[in-house]
């Protein structure tokens, strides 16, 4: 009611005043506070307090402050009011009878909204005055400041460590983690203190964004600090030069600081005789040299440096079956294995007429081993004397030759070849006709001479040289490749005058014939004939007509480990191999590595999706797969894919495992003791992406281009079909 002697506003009784004093507050929300009116609060009487108020919003807390009630009517109770600021409704937060009590601290804030206060002092007479209002708001929460992140890439692992929460409200942590365009909460941490978390499983060549959110009791989120990161992430891409003819079904190694990458020849007839391309790269993707390896022989798919300086080269496609192994000094020239033949046989030295050579020096092959559809060429012609140099190569342009030497070689059955490094050497000639033997002739006598010649043999075909005449001692050598691999001294003697004639052959097998180069070496020498064959090739495995998928070797410390699909041998330093055993599946790729002064060996054995390795224990290495005690795969960790033609690996300095999936086009990482880490790629030509697949199929099996290798710092290079080597971080 209206007290119409004083002009103030009363309430018949105190406990009813809270209706009337928000009724106040409203007419004040609406009023015009400068305007000049009868202001029912009479200040003298009732007089308003004033209001004071400290946002802590690392409390999430306003704290109310006031000057004392100074009424001459007793004082009677101070009421809080709070409303949000342009809303109506209003809200009585507290209640204080004691005229002593001052502060009030309003602990129910949101982060959303701005607050009016306002203090109403009531007395005993029911008279009540409003303080001026107050604002405050929005409320901020301190957020998570710091967030730091730290990827490792040998547990597949982000370690994340931030600053604790130093708010109010406090519920849980939430540890968020976005890839690309995904969102997920990956842990969920309920105690102030907890402010670590390592998130495993991740996944290579992945950008991790993480962030941590305060939950709050109110369901409040603050969002803090982030941080990104990853492992195995792509650091560049490497294309092949376009004008280098290269083929996809490369190797990659790191040696002495250096990637290189061996190409071997493609499909296409204009590089037939290349043996493969060598790509020397630093570790930048700068092209150092570019060269061809072993021009003219076999297709290279493997090359190993040993420990003696030497570099093997194990070469596919020798033959339609066959597999054999060269090597390079560490001067870069080709090491030649010499087989010296019949030395049982040919014991005693011929003696008087016997011993007489003279006449004709023929090359070709034998009129009765020669298939007319073979064609055969030849080089490098040596007829010596002691130390003298009687003839040397061949000159087809004249018929008459130096030192009384002439030409009998049919001109249709003689042709110069073009040369070029894809093609024959300067001097090398064709023979391709149905044709005996074809002679270099002299009349003198002698019989201490040596003739050699360089031959190229084809698949099924025959190489000779002879050298006699119609009367006295007659010699030749063959090799001869179809039905049988062997090599073959014939032997005849006609007396002068017809009296007598001697006719014998020797043959011994010779099972290291393929399509390659041979240097023939026939020689008689104080009455004894040698005969000898110089190769490249130091050892050689042909499987009969089952034509080979897949080679691989590796160095045992000077000899070699070769597995050819699923059988495994052992070659040592001068070439002599022996068979071993056969595998449990055919091996793909063979490696040899070395970790905490020990040394391994392992295998990929992609039709059972498995990779095989162990220990080199003691000085035997030769029995190489006895050592096969430990394996992994298919299946890489529970619920997860399984390897699907795994077809190469390489070892990181750490001894992780980095196998080539060829059938899931990814990279999957292994520990050192081959438990599942992690895992990149998808199939594609994009950046990370990958692609293995050849296109083709043996048998069942589909086959897959492309090879991995690790550096001494970790750093991952692949190379796929694309011809192309991408360049991953540790």
């Amino acid at each position: 009611m209206r007290d119409n002697d004083r002009g103030l506003w009363r309430c018949n009784s105190l406990p009813g005043t809270k209706a009337l004093v928000q009724a106040l507050l409203l007419l004040a929300l609406v009023a015009c506070h400068d305007t000049d009116r009868d202001n029912p609060l009479d200040p003298q009487l009732t007089p308003a307090v004033e209001l004071a108020i400290t946002l802590d919003e690392t409390t999430g807390t306003a704290t109310l402050t006031w000057t004392p009630y100074q009424g001459d009517i007793p004082f009677a109770e101070y009421q809080v009011l709070r409303n949000i600021t342009d809303r109506i409704a209003v809200d009585t937060l507290a209640t204080f009878t004691d005229i002593g009590t001052l502060a009030f601290t309003d602990t129910t804030l949101t982060t959303n909204a701005t607050y009016v206060y306002r203090l109403v002092a009531l007395n005993s007479a029911g008279f009540a005055a409003l303080s001026r209002p107050e604002s405050v708001g929005p409320l901020h929460l301190p957020a998570i400041a710091q967030l730091r992140a730290e990827f490792n890439s040998g547990t597949a692992s982000a370690s994340l460590v931030w600053s604790p929460y130093r708010g109010p409200r406090f519920s849980a942590y939430q540890v968020l983690r976005r890839i690309t365009n995904t969102e997920q909460i990956v842990a969920q941490l309920n105690a102030i203190e907890d402010t670590t978390f390592i998130d495993i499983g991740l996944n290579g060549a992945t950008h991790y964004t993480y962030q941590i959110v305060v939950r709050t009791e109110r369901d409040e989120l603050l969002a803090g600090a982030s941080a990104s990161g990853g492992i195995h992430h792509l650091i560049d891409t490497w294309l092949f030069d376009e004008t280098l003819p290269i083929f996809s079904d490369g190797k990659l190694y790191f040696t002495d600081g250096e990637i290189l990458a061996l190409m071997p020849r493609d499909g296409r007839e204009s590089f037939r005789h290349s043996g493969g391309r060598l790509l020397r790269y630093n570790k930048d993707g700068q092209l150092l040299s570019s060269q061809w390896l072993a021009p003219g022989e076999s297709v290279w798919s493997e090359r190993v440096p040993n420990r003696d300086g030497q570099v093997w080269l194990l070469g596919g496609w020798l033959g339609a079956d066959s597999y054999g192994l060269q090597a390079i000094d560490r001067n870069g020239q080709m090491i030649v294995k010499t087989h010296d033949l019949f030395t049982d046989e040919l014991t005693e030295p011929f003696t008087g007429d016997q011993a007489i050579v003279l006449g004709n020096i023929g090359i070709g092959a034998p009129q009765q081993r020669l298939n007319p559809r073979v064609v055969m060429t030849f080089g490098n012609l040596r007829v010596m004397s002691g130390n003298e140099t009687l003839y040397r190569d061949f000159t087809p342009q004249t018929q008459t030759l130096d030192s009384g030497w002439s030409l009998a070689i049919a001109d249709d059955a003689l042709r110069i070849l073009p040369t070029g490094p894809d093609l024959l050497l300067p001097g090398w000639l064709r023979w391709n006709e149905h044709q005996p033997l074809n002679f270099l002739r002299r009349t003198a006598d002698w019989n201490d001479f040596q003739l050699q010649v360089d031959v190229k043999l084809g698949s099924d075909g025959a190489a000779g040289i002879e050298m006699g005449g119609a009367t006295f001692s007659r010699f030749t050598l063959g090799l001869v490749s179809d039905p049988q691999q062997q090599a073959q001294l014939d032997w005849t003697f006609v007396a002068a005058d017809g009296s007598q004639t001697i006719e014998r052959s020797y043959s011994q097998p010779f099972p290291f014939l393929h399509e390659g180069t041979y240097r023939l070496i026939l020689a008689a020498e104080q009455g004894q004939v040698r005969a000898r064959i110089e190769t490249p090739v130091l050892w050689a495995i042909k499987r009969g007509g089952e034509r080979v998928v897949k080679g691989s070797m590796a160095d045992l410390g000077g000899s070699m480990a070769v597995a050819i699909d699923e059988y495994a041998y052992h070659v040592d330093a001068a070439g002599n191999g022996e068979f071993i055993g056969e595998l449990q599946s055919r091996v793909e790729r063979l490696k040899v590595w070395q970790r905490n002064g020990q040394r391994f060996i392992g295998a990929v054995m992609p039709e059972i999706g498995t990779i095989v390795w162990g220990g080199l224990i003691g000085s035997t290495p030769g029995i190489w797969p006895d050592f096969f005690r430990r394996t992994f795969g298919p299946h890489i960790n529970p619920g997860n894919s399984a390897l699907e033609n795994p077809f190469s690996f390489a070892v990181g300095p750490d001894g992780q495992f980095y196998v080539l999936d060829g059938g899931n086009a990814r990279v999957v990482v292994f520990d050192a003791e081959g438990n599942y880490l992690t895992q990149w790629g998808r199939q594609g030509a994009g950046a990370g992406e990958f692609d293995f697949d050849s296109g083709t199929t043996f048998s069942t099996a589909k086959v897959y281009f492309g090879d991995i290798a690790v550096d001494d710092e970790g750093f991952v290079y692949v190379l796929d079909k694309y011809e192309r080597i991408q360049k991953f971080a540790p």
